[in-house]
């Protein structure tokens, strides 16, 4: 191939025909040949047979599929191609006119004859600037046209720079001219003999190239290199071949390995030579789930008649597809044999087999609602629609909904309601409870309800069948709704029509109402009149009506003294309340108790027990998976370690905390995720980036519809940006207005916060006298109301900035309360600032009261770990996956993947790993399971891996590359250069996305924890894809929109963004029949997985598309 080269760089053309077998390696050189090309640059055509769907490919699209991939391509569109030409080249791809600067007058009919000599023409316009590579790859799949075309072309350029590659199945050659007398040169890839392959094993380690593992690996592949490369693979993965001290080494059980299906004929071929009734053991056994016994299978197939079901899978485990478990039960020898099954079930059978299943779950416990909903719901059929089913469904979707799992519990409410909308005649009242499930899983699961309008007509239903519990609840929910929007007035009226519904007698739902009051109080920062009414609701509710019902009113008690500054009523309330909601055992209040103990500790200066507080909130929000929690937890850890100076780990729960409020939709959590973020790269002297996220901030946000609290931080933010820019006046102007928030509000720590700045604004004016006053009103509200950490930081910011005497003694205050509090990053962080002024003998001061400890020593990472598209880990060092039996057990990659998402300063505890992973086990036996799997995972990961500072056990995150982290960066960097319109930037970036993103983040794993992430990831790159499909349109490069749009599709088969994008490419490209096929393709997806029509606007979109002519 190189030599072909060298010969058209002399002038001369060049035709190759590749010929061999599937799999041999055709297409892969082409690339290879492709990707070694440097000098000089070449104009490249790669052209597929099987991507044509037109009689005339690749005649309709050689030359727009080339003009569509530069710039400027008017210009040389003109250059290269005359006008005549192009009249008959538009004949078979109109495409070009649209690029063509001056009138066409187009031809009717044109002989294929003149379109190939004006091709040709243009090709030979174009070489005679820069050679030109052609590569039609896979010639059997083109149609007659096409091979007259190439034909012709091989004949007419003989004198031309231009080098053509043929590739062509032999197996298939048979619909395919004859080339061998067209062409240069043949080139044969034949299969590898046992020779050779012996050869190639060798050169991994002499162990490997024995004479029968030769055999065995000849026999699977029959010297084919792509099989051999895909099952070398697939034997390293299972640690069948591996590599030693002493390089690499064959396991004696090859012979047992069940071949995967990386291959596709391994297993297919296998499994579809078993008889029909051995099929069905295996579809059954397969649906069933990993694992299952003799009795289930027995069970489930009662009405298929399979006689002796017990020696057909005799015959499976022989031969390796099934395996008899520790446990008694039967497994998949390798889950890809369990796949394929699944693949290849008939429908009409498939069908059936769910329905046995859940007929058999039903049996024998009607609580496995879930599954039995499941297998219920598989391949359904409108006429299976039965009020009994809308009931199955319903049960499912509210233990979803109880677990806060709110895409499981969308899925069923959707079949929920498509089954309702086929039952004729079916209860109002059904109907009714239906739209009050619509909107709470809005509610839950970050949505805004719809307009109040709507939602009245559904209370107004719950009233009309006296369903009053419901209808309070529509109501309570909906004056929470109207509170985070800040529409206090309908807030008011909503709580006064709750008052006026309410049974007298029905005290719970009283308390509920009258707490709702309290909390919109609270958001409009009318502090003294909720603590009142909050005060008196805890007086009022009777504990033995309701034992949990104290809890609220204290929980909220407990922030409105923190709000005001008195933390040791805060804390006495939080901790009254955390008695109540274990002694209740319910986690997520108790999560909740955990966190605002930890936000009361870490301004009492007890820092290092908040991060320990507030990974107890978090370890118990992940367990019940509530995502909106999640997001305050990341949040509260951020601020913790601000505290600490600790940058690395600030950032790190900062950013957690911005990309889970994107998705949540709520107000006052995106506010705080930008205002975390701007804090955040203060800390780190980002300048660049406090001023891109100040500047969103102003974007976003009106200031004056801001709570008060959020206010007086942007001011803080803003006054700190005076000072750098030496703006005092400004500064001046920004402190009194900050003052003038927290007086009216009574917020005596913000007012602390801002004295001290206004002391340092004094000093900086030289007004000494006025300077002390304020720092003295400031240290007099921090001692009273105990807040120790801004006490100390008053002391140091103060001093920093003293010229005077007292200098000394103000920085010594604050280092003494800074070793006190344990804040040594603190120390350190302040020291440095002394170290650059020249400050000697402070600089040494610090060093007495600074806890010196051993560093850790700096790992550049040895170990990679991937986690899009199932968990693997990779040697860095030998660039090759770690094979996967050295993971001991399957349990211990799941450990792993818990600990990835969950892991953070102070780590997760063995109880909350213990309960995701294994939940239906007593306390005891589980323990014993985390410490053998724990040890699995250490030793796979290195003795440095996992760290435990009891009770909490830690994921090392510096010591690895970790493939997910680098996405959610990538995914920040895209949404700034977008936000910011740098198009080559955010491309970039938006690519780099999409290769990290080859399948959903650990798909095998199921926990709560990691589904919460699976969710925000892949909307993540949905996002992404579409702006990618956008850019594409605007640029009509319609085979990019088309992969983008085909991308898309694999991961939501659902969206109709994509599916549109889809009808615009095929329209684009002229292919009408194509786009007619995607839409009626589309239409059955839509009515199978979620049974409605295309929306309006595709059903527009395509009229559109198909009245073109």
């Amino acid at each position: 191939m190189e030599n072909s080269v060298s010969s058209i760089l002399e002038g001369g053309s060049r035709k190759v025909l590749i010929k061999g077998e599937a799999g041999i390696g055709k297409s892969e050189l082409l690339e290879k040949f492709k990707q070694d090309l440097k000098i000089p640059p070449f104009q490249i055509f790669h052209l597929c047979g099987h991507h044509g769907s037109k009689s005339t490919y690749p005649l309709d699209s050689v030359v727009s599929s080339y003009f569509l991939s530069i710039e400027n391509r008017t210009a040389k569109l003109a250059k290269f191609i005359s006008s005549a030409d192009l009249a008959n080249i538009a004949s078979v791809d109109e495409k070009i006119l649209e690029y063509y600067p001056y009138e066409v007058k187009t031809r009717q009919d044109v002989p294929l004859t003149d379109v190939y000599d004006s091709i040709i023409k243009f090709l030979g316009n174009l070489a005679a600037v820069y050679p030109v590579l052609m590569l039609f790859d896979d010639i059997h799949w083109l149609s007659s046209i096409s091979h007259e075309f190439l034909d012709y072309l091989l004949a007419q350029v003989q004198n031309l720079p231009i080098l053509i590659v043929l590739t062509l199945d032999i197996a298939e050659s048979s619909n395919s001219p004859d080339y061998s007398g067209r062409v240069d040169e043949i080139i044969n890839l034949e299969k590898l003999s046992p020779n050779q392959v012996k050869t190639a094993l060798v050169n991994l380690d002499h162990h490997a190239g024995q004479i029968s593992f030769v055999s065995w690996m000849y026999k699977y592949t029959q010297g084919n290199p792509y099989f051999i490369e895909q099952l070398l693979v697939a034997l390293n993965k299972m640690n069948i071949l591996k590599i030693t001290d002493q390089g690499w080494q064959i396991e004696d059980f090859y012979q047992d390995f069940p071949v995967p299906d990386n291959l596709g004929i391994f297993f297919k071929k296998k499994i579809m030579n078993y008889s029909p009734q051995e099929l069905t053991v295996l579809r059954g056994a397969a649906l069933l789930g990993e694992s299952f016994t003799i009795p289930q299978i027995e069970e489930i197939l009662k009405t298929f008649k399979i006689k002796n079901v017990k020696k057909i899978l005799g015959k499976l485990k022989q031969e390796q597809v099934i395996y008899l478990s520790s446990q008694g039960n039967f497994e998949f020898s390798h889950p890809l044999i369990r796949k394929v099954v699944l693949d290849y079930i008939p429908e009409l059978q498939c069908r059936k087999l769910h329905r046995e299943i859940a007929d058999y779950l039903e049996d024998k416990d009607d609580e496995l609602i879930e599954e039995i909903a499941y297998h219920r719901t598989q391949l359904l059929l409108p006429e299976e629609y039965s009020l009994k089913l809308l009931q199955i469904v319903r049960k499912a979707f509210q233990k979803y909904s109880y677990f806060s799992q709110w895409t499981k519990s969308r899925h069923y409410l959707m079949i929920a309601l498509a089954i309702a909308k086929n039952i004729p005649d079916l209860d109002e009242k059904i109907n009714v409870d239906l739209n009050m499930d619509e909107f709470e899983i809005k509610r839950y699961s970050g949505e805004r309800l719809p307009p109040w309008t709507e939602g009245e007509q559904v209370f107004n239903d719950l009233m009309k069948f006296n369903m009053v519990e419901r209808a309070q609840y529509c109501l309570s929910m909906y004056v929470r709704e109207m509170v985070e929007i800040n529409n206090f007035n309908q807030a008011e009226k909503l709580y006064q029509k709750s008052l006026e519904i309410i049974d007298p007698e029905d005290l719970p739902p009283q308390w509920r109402i009258r707490y709702n009051h309290c909390v919109m109080l609270v958001k409009q920062d009318k502090f003294k009149q909720a603590q009142q009414k909050a005060k008196k609701l805890v007086e009022d509710i009777d504990p033995r009506i309701l034992k949990i019902g104290k809890w609220f009113p204290l929980n909220l008690l407990g922030g409105i003294s923190y709000h005001l500054g008195d933390l040791k009523k805060s804390l006495d309330y939080y901790q009254q309340a955390l008695k109540i909601a274990e002694d209740v055992n319910i986690k997520g209040f108790s999560a909740t108790n955990y966190g605002n103990l930890a936000l009361v500790l870490r301004e009492m200066g007890k820092v290092d027990l908040s991060i320990e507080y507030a990974n107890r909130e978090l370890d118990l929000i992940t367990e019940i998976g509530h995502i909106h929690k999640k997001a305050e937890s990341y949040n509260l850890l951020a601020s913790c370690y601000l505290v600490k100076k600790d940058f690395v780990f600030a950032k790190m729960y900062a950013e957690r905390f911005f990309n889970l409020s994107r998705t949540l939709k709520i107000f006052d959590r995106k506010i705080e995720s930008y205002l975390k973020m701007i804090k955040v790269y203060q800390l780190g002297n980002n300048a660049s980036k406090v001023e891109q996220y100040l500047e969103e901030f102003e974007e976003l946000f009106d200031f004056e519809q801001l709570r008060s609290t959020y206010q007086c931080d942007y001011l803080e933010f803003c006054i700190q940006q005076a000072f750098n820019k030496q703006e005092l006046k400004k500064a001046e102007q920004l402190i009194e207005q900050a003052l003038k928030i927290t007086r009216k509000d009574k917020m005596k720590l913000m007012e602390a916060n801002i004295l001290k700045y206004r002391a340092i604004f004094y000093l900086k004016m030289n007004k000494s006298e006025q300077a002390w006053e304020s720092f003295h009103q400031g240290e007099k509200l921090l001692k009273k109301h105990h807040a120790q950490v801004a006490l100390s930081e008053l002391y140091m910011d103060f001093g920093i900035n003293l010229k005077d005497k007292k200098k000394d003694i103000i920085i010594t205050q604050g280092i003494k309360l800074l070793s006190e509090l344990g804040l040594n990053e603190s120390l350190k962080y302040y020291q440095k600032i002394f170290e650059t002024e020249g400050k000697k003998k402070l600089s040494k001061l610090f060093k007495t009261y600074i806890v010196e400890k051993q560093d850790q020593p700096k790992f550049k990472p040895t170990k990679g770990i991937y986690t899009f598209g199932g968990l693997y880990v990779k040697d860095t060092r030998l660039r090759e996956i770690i094979p996967e039996k050295k993971w001991g057990s399957k349990k211990a990659k799941e450990l792993l993947g818990l600990l990835l998402v969950m892991s953070g300063e102070q780590g997760v505890t063995r109880e909350v790993l213990s309960t995701h992973l294994w939940p239906d086990m007593g306390f005891k036996e589980s323990q014993n399971n985390f410490h053998v799997t724990l040890s699995y995972l250490r030793k796979f990961l290195g003795p440095e891996g996992i760290t435990c500072g009891e009770p909490f056990y830690k994921l090392n995150d510096y010591l690895f590359y970790i493939d997910y982290f680098d996405f959610t960066q990538t995914y920040q960097d895209f949404l700034y250069y977008r936000r910011k319109g740098v198009v080559p930037k955010a491309e970039q970036k938006a690519l780099h996305a999409l290769k990290l993103y080859k399948g959903d983040f650990l798909p095998e794993m199921y926990s709560l924890p990691i589904d919460d992430e699976q969710i925000v990831l892949k909307e993540n790159i949905k996002e992404i894809i579409l702006w990618l499909i956008e850019i594409n349109e605007q640029r009509l490069d319609w085979r990019e929109v088309l992969n983008y749009a085909h991308r898309l599709l694999e991961i939501d088969a659902t969206d109709e963004r994509a599916h549109r994008a889809v009808l615009q490419a095929f329209s684009g490209m002229e292919d009408r029949n194509g786009m007619i096929k995607h839409y009626q393709r589309m239409s059955k997806i839509l009515l199978e997985e979620l049974d409605v029509e295309p929306e309006k606007k595709t059903e527009e979109l395509y009229k559109k598309l198909s009245s073109k002519k």
